[in-house]
């Protein structure tokens, strides 16, 4: 075993048993003394982004690149950091620079920045791009789903419909599919169409809070004021609630004349956003 190697793997070692500042030494100085080990740079960025230094991670890595520009294997590295830190722009920059022929799955992460960036044209072009020359069948289907959020996004809710059915082609069984399913029948004011497609979700994942949320909102719209209440109280229950699922709330008690309970569920809403037209409106509707 060369030398850097026995190094590598005792930096290893002692990152295995929490003895993060030993292993960082031992990277810092192997890249002090091999400047070239890419594997050492790369080691010890994600050792800093383990111990939330993000920002001394990503510097370390373009430190390299900036030193090897060629180093396409860093870039993408590189990229996905900074997609996991939200830092979209910088994800772009640098994974623009690769070559789609020598990785196509930039094509992938490409999509995914230009989506959070609400660029969905850009976003859907990167994904079929990627369709065009991937062949991994889950990369295939996470693009099947982006490119049909983006088609909701559009309003265009048909071709977000045949994304989702070419989704679920390759995985019938990801429950993203079937809560997508949902949003686009609840848009299109298919509402049973929607609660069955999202009690299909449920069968996947049960702690899924969005799911509820569409939930809720379907059996609304079809007068099913017990379950809409049933539904949007479990949104409650999974996760710190949001302004709009008191709003939805409300009006349920509303709907009932339940007007107490109404009013406090407005109330809650507007204490977490008072610009809620929702709630608003609905307090306003139990005042008069």
């Amino acid at each position: 075993m060369q030398h850097k190697d026995y190094m590598m793997k005792k930096a290893a070692d002692y990152e295995s048993i929490g003895k993060m500042l030993h292993a960082m030494q031992i990277y810092e100085n192997l890249i002090a003394s091999e400047p070239d080990f890419t594997m050492a740079y790369v080691r010890l960025s994600e050792l800093y982004d383990k111990l939330n230094k993000a920002e001394s991670a990503c510097k370390l890595l373009l430190d390299y690149i900036e030193i090897h520009p060629e180093d396409k294997e860093v870039k993408l590295y590189l990229g996905q950091l900074y997609l996991k830190h939200f830092k979209w722009n910088e994800a772009i920059d640098v994974l623009s620079v690769i070559f789609p022929d020598e990785q196509p799955i930039v094509l992938f992460f490409l999509g995914y920045a230009y989506f959070m960036l609400q660029d969905y044209e850009i976003a859907r072009l990167n994904y079929e791009s990627f369709l065009n020359v991937n062949t991994n069948p889950d990369f295939q289907a996470e693009s099947f789903i982006y490119i049909s959020k983006i088609h909701i996004e559009l309003n265009e809710y048909d071709e977000a419909l045949n994304s989702a059915i070419k989704a679920e082609e390759i995985t019938s069984s990801n429950w993203e599919v079937h809560l997508l399913y949902g949003k686009i029948y609840y848009l299109k004011g298919m509402y049973t169409h929607s609660i069955n497609a999202l009690k299909k979700a449920l069968k996947y994942n049960n702690e899924e809070l969005s799911i509820f949320e569409w939930m809720g909102k379907s059996y609304l719209k079809l007068g099913d004021y017990m379950n809409a209440e049933k539904s949007f109280l479990e949104c409650i229950s999974i996760a710190e609630p949001s302004s709009e699922t008191y709003s939805y709330l409300g009006f349920v008690c509303l709907s009932t004349r339940k007007m107490d309970k109404a009013i406090e569920y407005f109330e809650k809403a507007l204490t977490l956003d008072p610009s809620n037209p929702m709630a608003i409106d609905g307090k306003n509707k139990c005042n008069v």
